[in-house]
């Protein structure tokens, strides 16, 4: 989005403190600021290329806990020099530079002239899979050499046609940079090596269910339907897990219900949130619930209030 200048620094504020991880910006002495902000998605990964003049945020306890979701982001320096402090570590920024961080730690940045950037957000349960994983061990790599570098050609790659490319292409692409992702940040390329594809396959599965669990109707026959695969292979995909697939989905969904019952900004009735995530009768969401958790809906709203 291009703005007139007077106009680009509140566009860019508004951009910035709404979006899914939300900023707290300080507004620069000079009224000069300028900015051109993009955005696409593959599958649940988003992704940004922006430019923008000079300035300053950050994320406190009071940002992160407005976050919809937790994010591993990685932004890759195209131009300019940024600041950057994570907890107790602090870095500077240059061109040629990739850098993780946690959306779920407190993080500033100070940009020293006119950036140019691409950024990509990761849910962590897409990171993980939604069974731990492992963990960025490393914060910053030279996206001119090596795996970052093509790491970084397959973001910009994918940024550029993501519009182009089909819901099973997007998934791939997904995979691809996911894994791409560890195997810069997580461990040494010597030791690390890329998920296979059944687990990745797996992985896919679960990022759909996750995503489509408001869906009345999801079901081994609807989920393999959606991934092109057979309904017994879906099954064997759980097979070697802790839960089948119908125990997967409704341990998501009462997870998710759970989340939203602790959140006291959301004055929903318990109806409207267990509807929310497929639970179509009250009564049989109040079984599973108790089943679950061993207390009511209630009960468990009330002990987080």
């Amino acid at each position: 989005m291009d703005q007139p200048t007077g106009q680009a620094y509140d566009a860019w504020h508004s951009q910035m403190t709404e979006s899914a991880v939300p900023w707290q910006l300080d507004r620069p002495s000079s009224d000069s600021f300028s900015m051109d902000f993009s955005s696409a998605a593959i599958g649940s990964i988003g992704m940004t290329n922006s430019q923008f003049s000079s300035c300053e945020g950050y994320r406190s306890k009071r940002e992160i806990q407005r976050s919809e979701d937790a994010y591993y982001s990685v932004q890759f320096m195209i131009d300019g020099h940024e600041n950057v402090s994570s907890n107790e570590h602090r870095d500077v920024l240059s061109p040629g530079d990739a850098y993780l961080w946690d959306s779920e730690d407190e993080f500033s940045f100070q940009t020293i002239n006119q950036i140019d950037s691409y950024s990509i957000r990761i849910p962590k349960f897409v990171f993980s899979g939604q069974r731990g994983g492992v963990e960025p061990s490393q914060r910053k790599a030279n996206i001119n050499k090596g795996v970052a570098a093509v790491l970084f050609q397959v973001v910009r790659s994918s940024f550029l046609n993501s519009g182009l490319m089909s819901p099973s292409e997007n998934h791939v692409a997904q995979d691809v940079i996911t894994s791409l992702v560890k195997t810069v940040f997580c461990a040494s390329q010597a030791d690390y090596r890329v998920e296979a594809p059944r687990k990745l396959l797996l992985q896919r599965v679960q990022n759909y269910i996750h995503n489509n669990l408001e869906d009345y109707s999801l079901s081994v026959e609807t989920v393999a339907r959606a991934q092109g695969i057979s309904q017994r292979y879906l099954h064997s995909l759980f097979s070697d897990q802790a839960l089948t697939f119908s125990g997967y989905v409704q341990h998501q969904r009462i997870e998710s219900v759970k989340r939203d019952l602790a959140n006291q900004l959301d004055k929903s009735t318990l109806t409207v949130i267990a509807q929310r995530y497929g639970f179509q009768e009250s009564s049989h969401f109040s079984r599973v619930f108790k089943r679950a958790t061993g207390i009511t809906a209630r009960d468990f709203r009330k002990s987080k209030a």
